[in-house]
C-alpha cells in the first residue's frame, strides 16, 4: 500500500511539474528577452493610491502586519520613441516614500512598448520560472524511487516470513 501512495504522490507531482512547465518557459523567454532587448525608460508617478491587501498567503507578512497590509499602486506615464504610455505598477516598500512626479525606472520591449515592467519586479520571475517546476520534478523523482525501494522491501517481507 505505502508503495502504491507514494507512486501516486510522485505521479501527482509529475503531472503538475508538466503542467506548469509550459508557462515556466514563457516566462523565462519573456525574462530573457527583458535581459536581451528591452529598453530601460524612466516614467513619472502620476499617482499614488494605498491599498490593503490580505496577509493570509503570507506567514511572515501577516506576523508583521495582521491581516490586511497596505501597499501603494502608483499611475505611471512614460514615452517610447515619442509615443506615451501610461501604467500601474506596485512601488517598492517601504510605503510613503513616493512622491507623485518621482522617476520609477521600467523596462519595455521594443515591439511592445504598451507593457511595462518595474525592474525590482523582474527578479521573483527567475526564481518561479526554474525554482518550481525543478521542485515538483525532483519530488516526483523521490518519491518514485521511495516507491520503488518500499516495493522491494514488500516483496522481501513474505519470503523472508516462509524461510522462518
Amino acid at each position: 500500500m505505502k508503495t502504491w501512495i507514494c507512486w501516486g504522490v510522485a505521479a501527482v507531482l509529475f503531472v503538475l511539474g508538466l503542467l506548469i512547465l509550459p508557462g515556466c518557459v514563457r516566462e523565462a523567454r519573456r525574462i530573457s528577452r527583458l535581459d536581451d532587448d528591452g529598453v530601460r525608460v524612466m516614467a513619472r508617478i502620476t499617482g499614488i493610491e494605498e491599498v490593503s491587501v490580505s496577509t493570509t498567503d503570507d506567514t511572515t507578512d501577516r506576523a508583521r502586519y495582521g491581516t490586511h497590509k497596505t501597499v501603494e499602486d502608483a499611475t505611471v506615464r512614460y514615452s517610447v520613441g515619442g509615443k506615451e504610455y501610461g501604467a500601474r505598477h506596485r512601488l517598492p516598500e517601504p510605503i510613503r516614500r513616493h512622491r507623485v512626479g518621482d522617476p520609477l525606472p521600467l523596462i519595455v520591449l521594443p515591439d511592445d512598448p504598451a507593457h511595462s515592467y518595474a525592474t525590482y519586479e523582474v527578479t521573483g520571475g527567475w526564481i518561479m520560472s526554474f525554482l518550481m517546476p525543478a521542485l515538483l520534478l525532483i519530488g516526483a523523482a523521490v518519491f518514485g524511487f521511495a516507491g520503488s525501494l518500499l516495493r522491494g522491501v514488500s516483496e522481501a517481507g513474505p519470503r523472508m516470513r516462509g524461510l522462518k
